[in-house]
């Protein structure tokens, strides 16, 4: 009774590990892509921060 329950134990533990691999790359690609998403974000805030500095010189020097 004992190696039944063992055996069918470590069939439950062999099911959920199957069953992880599969959601943990599937979180993995979703985690790439929104850090892909989030980068270009970034470099678009970036250049219009530096497109928004250059205004600013520019206004300055008409001022001038």
């Amino acid at each position: 009774m004992e190696e039944w329950i063992k055996k069918r134990g470590l069939l439950v533990l062999f099911i959920c590990v199957i069953a992880l691999v599969p959601l943990n790359c599937w979180t993995m690609a979703k985690m790439v892509r929104i850090e892909r998403q989030l980068r270009t974000v970034s470099y678009a805030i970036d250049s219009l921060e530096n497109e928004i500095d250059s205004m600013e010189v520019r206004l300055e020097e008409l001022g001038k």
